[in-house]
């Protein structure tokens, strides 16, 4: 008799993917620095408050 209640079949892949801690690590340093610079030139960025109501555009 079966001992399994229902058919196991292996995957595809073989059980848990591998991947490169230290590769992972470093891609998000990348990330991260990539997020800061663009941070700093927003935060340094002369900008109007976009938010604020303009009554200058209605339609007519």
């Amino acid at each position: 008799m079966n001992n399994l209640p229902y058919p196991y079949f292996p995957g595809p892949f073989g059980g848990m993917p591998q991947f490169n801690l230290e590769e992972e690590i470093n891609n998000i340093k990348r990330e991260l620095f990539k997020l800061n610079e663009r941070i700093e030139k927003l935060e340094n960025k002369k900008t109007n408050d976009y938010l604020k109501k303009d009554d200058s555009l209605n339609m007519i």
